[in-house]
């Protein structure tokens, strides 16, 4: 982990602070984005790559031949492209900002975590020589234990009704 020994805690305020920031920015965004559920990005027509020319083109050929087609204009082809455009910085900004918060909470997780796994290597030799540490540990002891675990009992099942 590179970085690890620069990295700060935040304090509760400056969290405070940092989620009011992000919520103005969200808020800010509001009238430029939309929710889509997964079951409309799979019913929504993908775009293809490469297919920016071929928009262009069809766009160039419905006015230069003056067709008009109900619902539809050449100019919802450039507007739209244009909007992504725009929108893309934005994307690309939240995604790294994302991708390193991740990245942050899983480093700090990591070393937590192996912090952990030290100590409680260290505390189960020292319950070699100091049998009281045994029961504190137990919950522990359990946890790291290796080979099988014993199976979660099961509830049992509800009387049939007829």
């Amino acid at each position: 982990m590179k970085n690890a020994m620069k990295i700060a805690t935040p304090s509760e305020k400056q969290i405070e602070k940092l989620l009011r920031e992000l919520q103005d920015v969200n808020d800010g965004l509001a009238r430029y984005v939309v929710q889509m559920s997964t079951g409309e990005k799979q019913r929504s027509v993908k775009p293809r790559r490469g297919g920016e020319s071929v928009g262009e083109l069809i766009a160039n050929v419905i006015s230069k031949r003056k067709l008009t087609i109900p619902g539809v204009s050449p100019g919802e082809i450039a507007a739209e492209r244009a909007r992504a455009a725009r929108l893309r910085p934005l994307q690309l900004a939240a995604k790294t900002l994302a991708r390193s918060l991740g990245d942050a909470v899983f480093a700090a997780e990591s070393k937590a975590w192996a912090t952990t796994v030290n100590l409680y290597s260290v505390l189960t030799k020292l319950s070699d020589r100091d049998k009281t540490l045994k029961p504190e540990l137990a919950p522990a002891t359990e946890f790291f234990a290796l080979g099988k675990r014993k199976p979660k009992p099961t509830p049992p099942a509800p009387p049939a009704t007829k």
